[in-house]
């Protein structure tokens, strides 16, 4: 299987439409696209762990399967509370007077991981970081690696080369983008909670199949390799060295 493609056994849900990903620029080099896409993960086996999802595929042809795709892991919570993040950089821009950039303090949440996956309710520490913000060209979101050499991209909303949104003279450029985030965050909230009513299942303790890990909050799951599959630890930043600046 090539680095770039998605792992087996993903089953496509409405979330899965092409209209909800985004992407950005190709990389210097690299002809395919950078694609970001907010999906929901069906697990059938042990549906308690089914849950939503956000990975990056940066298309950078990078032979380490750990440096091309960037993965977190997140519960229904938490995918509600980035589109709620969304709509709010959204508001700003549409409200912020043409000719002013607009003000929006980033909204981050930082995944984390445990550094022993044998105990994974024991120490923890920083993976990825998902961030949601504004400036001039429109609304943006993020998943940034724990590696800072890992490139990171801001993904504006906005419409494909068929289409183009027509706003007033008096009005801020950010908010094309605007109106595109806001009605995508709109659309994603509903489905994420439609998908998770549909295939969540709390745990059985008369199954076999299902695992009582009920992924503490989204952003751990025994089932998933970890980043180094071969070991049982983690790799990712402790906080003394995951700080500083975003871009």
């Amino acid at each position: 299987m090539s680095n770039q493609q998605r792992p087996m056994g993903h089953k496509k849900t409405v979330l899965d439409d092409p209209t909800f990903k985004l992407t950005c620029p190709p990389l210097s080099g690299q002809s395919k696209k950078p694609t970001l896409h907010h999906y929901y993960n069906i697990n059938p086996e042990n549906p308690n762990r089914s849950s939503t999802r956000i990975v990056l595929w940066l298309n950078n042809n990078n032979p380490d399967p750990k440096k091309s795709k960037i993965e977190a892991r997140i519960s229904p919570d938490v995918s509600l509370a980035i589109q709620s993040a969304i709509r709010h950089a959204a508001e700003v821009c549409m409200n912020t007077p043409p000719g002013e950039d607009p003000k929006v303090n980033p909204f981050v949440i930082q995944n984390k991981q445990p550094k022993d996956f044998k105990n994974p309710q024991g120490e923890k520490r920083n993976d990825s970081k998902i961030v949601i913000g504004a400036d001039k060209v429109g609304v943006f979101i993020s998943l940034l690696h724990w590696d800072t050499n890992i490139e990171r991209l801001k993904f504006y909303f906005g419409f494909t080369e068929y289409h183009e949104l027509m706003v007033p003279k008096d009005a801020n450029p950010s908010s094309v983008s605007a109106h595109i985030a806001r009605g995508i965050a709109e659309t994603l909230q509903l489905y994420i909670a439609l998908e998770h009513r549909e295939h969540w299942r709390p745990w059985d303790p008369n199954s076999n199949n299902q695992n009582r890990n009920n992924n503490s909050g989204g952003h751990y799951d025994s089932s998933y390799p970890s980043n180094n599959s071969g070991g049982g630890s983690s790799q990712g930043a402790d906080d003394d060295n995951f700080d500083g600046l975003l871009f």
